[in-house]
């Protein structure tokens, strides 16, 4: 009895062996279908740009020449026909870059624009107004009123936008012509200069 024992126990760990196999064969087969997503049809990826800032400007109208004036007399840029040849009134500063801009004036050339020693700071004056379609640039938050043209420099627009429509300024001059200024050509040179607002 023993025997019989010894042998209906090895056949019953031998049919243990055989469905504990035979399930974890089962199970493996099924968890790879389950796993499947390794081999899926779609796939997402990231893709990422870090667009940089631009701060840049452009002069569309670069040149305002009054023609003849005469000295002990005031001349606005704003008279276009009168007191500037026509189609050359004013400056037209375009903001292009990706940010909204101020904008400063400077001179460049020495002397400013007369030669005279008795003139005064407000003999050289630039203003800004609006050059947009629909009047969309806040000039109230601007340095619309005339600044002198000094060699160090000053703000002459503050928060030029980057909408189109709204993004272009005209800049126009008001001199007064010293009474001790000699006869001649006079010329001076303006750089305008954008930074970030």
């Amino acid at each position: 009895m023993t025997d019989l024992s010894n042998k209906t126990l090895a056949v019953l760990i031998g049919l243990v062996l055989v469905v504990s196999l035979v399930g974890t064969w089962t199970v493996l087969n099924r968890m790879s279908v389950s796993l499947a997503g390794a081999f899926s049809t779609e796939g997402q990826g990231t893709v990422s740009a870090d667009v940089g800032e631009t701060v840049s400007i452009a002069m569309v109208a670069q040149a305002i020449n009054f023609s003849n004036v005469y000295t002990g007399s005031p001349y606005n840029s704003s008279n276009c026909g009168t007191d500037a040849v026509t189609g050359q009134c004013y400056f037209t500063i375009k903001n292009d870059g990706t940010v909204t801009v101020n904008i400063t004036a400077k001179n460049s050339t020495s002397p400013a624009l007369w030669t005279s020693g008795a003139y005064v700071a407000s003999d050289y004056q630039l203003y800004a107004e609006d050059n947009s379609t629909n009047g969309a640039v806040d000039l109230t938050a601007n340095e619309s009123s005339p600044i002198n043209v000094t060699h160090a420099g000053s703000k002459i627009l503050g928060s030029l936008p980057i909408t189109n429509g709204a993004n272009t300024v005209n800049v126009r001059a008001k001199i007064y012509v010293p009474a001790q200024e000699s006869y001649g050509v006079k010329t001076g040179t303006i750089t305008f200069t954008a930074s970030k607002a």
